[in-house]
């Protein structure tokens, strides 16, 4: 597994905007831009980056229309990398690294929640502009012509998280946000939110109290309600005011169940239900049907997940309990009951739907997969849930894929009608390409190679030249 070990950790350099050559035909619906979110830079001279979630964002954006394909990319210009590149130092604590500073300067730090914008999660269209994310409160607005920083994305009100999630769930088009941030305290609080775009108006919905806070990087909404789960690697808050360790060392795995906790529209808790243990980082898709949420996660066995990505020493991926594992989850919301089973399909990561079809009944998942079951993700794979023996796969030799995204094809009538982008790392040739699959038959519809090499990213989005007003953009991946 050293091979994805070597993609994930790579380096990149910024690309202008460049024209790429288009071996066939592309769709000629196909029109729109594809942007994607990623560390990209981990080498520094006098600064060490623990973790591959520590590394500095780099934006990469490929434009679509007319059978032509242009890219280009930029290092977000947060402070975390300015600081990084120009004083060689981390002065804000990443996933995994802390800074060099004193042990009050530490505690100020944590109390105003002054946290990294190195924002390398996720991108999404928030209006005119695209907002940047990771898992702190300090998203920022970027450009979508040139992917330059254009302000820090703050609200009117006073809230202030120390966590906020980098998974939003998106709805009327773009115009809708539903978020959770976590606030530190001697009780801490879930607060779940929405914000509407056009107002920039952040709207409480529920406050949710507890002494110890789970780590969440995904939540689930259905049509009337939303769905948390609480993992059991949890932290205590009051430690890690005192701790000197990386923010992600401060939580603990410990003996608790997993808690699923079920809110309604009007922020009320109705139902919370237990689970064994599990840890996920990504939501695939949550639906209602006859008093019953089924709720479909990517789930581990544990948290040892996290420790698969830090850049020294680097662990074997093929250690079974990285295996990322399709589960759904039925919550009967009339007897209080909580059930699961695992469709008899491969690991599976960085999963993909129709987002036509989000909380809605559906049958197709994209993601990544591996050959031999393990986190070696070098294999796509189509998901019919309706019928498990019509999966498709796509795989060729020393090639890794990226998250792959769906895009609709326009008036389509079938959930699966449209194709499939996927960024492929190729080893053997030293570069990347654009894949391009027909979403139905998952056949190669055309690739596109890239300039160089480009690490394995994290997550992206298509946003078509006409989106319509009633689409929703389901973020499932992480």
């Amino acid at each position: 597994m050293n091979h994805q070990h070597a993609v994930i950790f790579d380096d990149v350099s910024e690309t202008p905007k460049t024209k790429l050559n288009v071996e066939g035909e592309l769709p000629a619906w196909l029109s729109g831009d594809l942007i994607r979110n990623g560390p990209g830079l981990f080498n520094f001279s006098g600064v060490k980056l623990n973790h591959w979630f520590d590394g500095m964002a780099v934006i990469h954006k490929f434009s679509f229309g007319e059978n032509q394909v242009y890219y280009q990319s930029k290092f977000l210009q947060s402070r975390a990398y300015i600081s990084a590149i120009r004083e060689h130092k981390i002065v804000s604590s990443e996933f995994a690294t802390s800074p060099k500073q004193s042990f009050i300067r530490h505690i100020y730090d944590i109390l105003k929640g002054v946290l990294t914008d190195n924002n390398n999660v996720n991108i999404v269209k928030f209006g005119k502009y695209y907002l940047t994310m990771t898992e702190t409160d300090n998203h920022v607005l970027v450009d979508p012509e040139t992917l330059s920083i254009v302000r820090p994305h703050t609200y009117d009100d006073k809230i202030k998280f120390i966590i906020n999630l980098a998974h939003p769930i998106i709805e009327e088009g773009g115009n809708l946000f539903y978020n959770l941030g976590i606030k530190f305290g001697s009780t801490s609080r879930y607060i779940l939110y929405r914000t509407n775009v056009s107002t920039n108006n952040r709207e409480v919905i529920a406050k949710i109290p507890t002494k110890r806070p789970s780590y969440m990087h995904t939540f689930a909404k259905t049509e009337n309600f939303f769905i948390l789960y609480e993992n059991p690697l949890k932290v205590n808050p009051l430690k890690m005011l005192f701790s000197d360790k990386p923010f992600i060392k401060n939580y603990i795995w410990g003996d608790d169940p997993v808690n699923f906790i079920i809110v309604d529209k009007a922020g009320k808790i109705i139902r919370q239900f237990t689970h064994e243990q599990f840890f996920c980082f990504h939501m695939v898709n949550a639906y209602e049907y006859a008093s019953k949420i089924y709720l479909d996660l990517i789930v581990y066995p544990n948290a040892d997940i996290i420790k698969a990505f830090y850049l020294e020493p680097r662990v074997n991926l093929e250690d079974k309990n990285l295996v990322p594992l399709l589960r759904r989850f039925v919550l009967n919301l009339s007897d209080g009951s909580c059930s699961s089973y695992k469709p008899d399909v491969p690991g599976i990561e960085f999963p993909y739907i129709n987002g036509a079809y989000a909380q809605k009944l559906y049958n197709f998942i994209y993601a990544v997969s591996s050959r031999n079951n393990d986190f070696s993700l070098n294999t796509l794979i189509k998901i019919n849930l309706s019928d498990l023996n019509a999966n498709r796969l796509w795989q060729q030799d020393d090639c890794f894929p990226g998250e792959p995204v769906f895009v609709a094809k326009p008036d389509a009538t079938m959930e699966d009608e449209g194709v499939i982008i996927s960024v492929i790392a190729d080893l053997k040739n030293k570069l990347s390409f654009l894949l391009i699959l027909d979403a139905e038959s998952f056949n190669e519809i055309t690739r596109i190679n890239l300039p160089h090499l480009l690490p394995i990213g994290l997550h992206g989005s298509f946003y078509s030249d006409v989106i319509p007003a009633n689409t929703r953009v389901w973020k499932a991946g992480i």
